[in-house]
């Protein structure tokens, strides 16, 4: 199992943001950004992605921003995701899982993790985890004032 040593965070929504086609639309870009840059500064390395659902509610979730994620692993880069974890997945998205488990090979669904408070240092160092995960990162969830 690979563990992360190496901190590479995107923090997408804020819990209780409203999700309009603009953001949407700036969410991917950046996303999509990031893994580029990623890949070719890092030539052959593979990623963890930390899909942090603590405090989530149904309302927060994006089946769209969901697929892009997928799409991007499993079509635009194939073989870059070393593992996805799904950490404090609340109960009602096992349903959301299931369908996202049909988009999936076999492979790509063993890649995928699931993980709590009391389990995730067996993938990410606690220097690494937010203070709500267990670690010691205090500014994880930043979040950025529109009006200005």
């Amino acid at each position: 199992m690979i563990k992360i040593t190496m901190k590479f965070s995107t923090y997408v929504y804020k819990k209780n943001e409203n999700k309009t086609s603009e953001a949407r639309v700036l969410i991917k870009k950046y996303i999509g950004y990031k893994l580029e840059q990623y890949y070719w500064n890092n030539p052959g390395k593979r990623i963890v992605c930390l899909m942090d659902l603590y405090g989530s509610k149904m309302k927060n979730f994006d089946m769209d921003l969901l697929r892009f994620v997928v799409t991007s692993f499993t079509v635009n880069y194939p073989g870059f995701l070393a593992y996805m974890i799904i950490y404090d997945m609340p109960f009602l998205f096992n349903a959301i899982w299931r369908i996202v488990k049909g988009w999936l090979s076999q492979a790509q669904q063993e890649r995928v993790k699931f993980s709590t408070k009391k389990d995730i240092q067996e993938f990410i160092n606690k220097e690494m985890l937010w203070e709500h995960m267990g670690g010691t990162v205090s500014n994880g969830h930043q979040t950025v004032d529109k009006s200005k």
